[in-house]
């Protein structure tokens, strides 16, 4: 047993931070985005990085309040996907640099973004429940964004559809795996 502890610390010494964030990342993103930069993929600029962080805030933010939980999920998110320090530094700056409209000419100029169409919709919808609600002037301002991409209501609603079952196929798993209790969830 000594040994075993003593050889997972030394394994653990030879991985960095840095090293572990980027196993991650590229893991986060093939999972959640399908971007395999392994394999050709192009990873997305700073500057779309920026505004996919900031679509999310600004729309989490449409209700008047930016809930810490909906804080959380997109810097966790963020991160995971491998977005810089410097952007998620700066998320309080971020959330208030653009209305609705402004991030929406933002996103629309951007010669990338257009292709994220669905993915970033379900993001802001992910994000704005972070809080346990889907506020109206939150709904409102993810439509908006998608509007930009030429979606309609309906897809909107699709996507929503689509988050709400993944949320109760992410429910049932954990009440199946933890039948009893959670052993950490007090």
């Amino acid at each position: 047993q000594h040994r075993e502890r003593t050889s997972h610390l030394s394994i653990s010494r030879m991985v960095s931070a840095e090293t572990l964030q980027s196993w991650i990342s590229k893991r986060y993103r093939l999972l959640v985005a399908g971007v395999d930069v392994d394999n050709g993929s192009d990873r997305p600029s700073v500057k779309d990085m920026e505004l996919y962080t900031t679509a999310l805030l600004v729309c989490s933010g449409a209700d008047g309040v930016l809930d810490p939980k909906e804080k959380d999920w997109i810097l966790g998110h963020q991160a995971a996907f491998g977005c810089p320090g410097e952007i998620l530094d700066n998320v309080d700056e971020l959330a208030t640099k653009y209305t609705v409209d402004e991030i929406c000419a933002e996103i629309k100029a951007s010669p990338t973004l257009k292709y994220t169409d669905r993915s970033i919709i379900f993001h802001c919808i992910s994000a704005c429940y972070a809080d346990g609600d889907l506020a109206p002037a939150e709904l409102e301002s993810i439509k908006k964004v998608a509007d930009v991409f030429g979606l309609t209501d309906g897809d909107v609603e699709e996507l929503l559809d689509l988050y709400l079952q993944q949320q109760a196929l992410n429910d049932k798993v954990l009440k199946t795996l933890f039948k009893e209790k959670h052993p950490y969830n007090g």
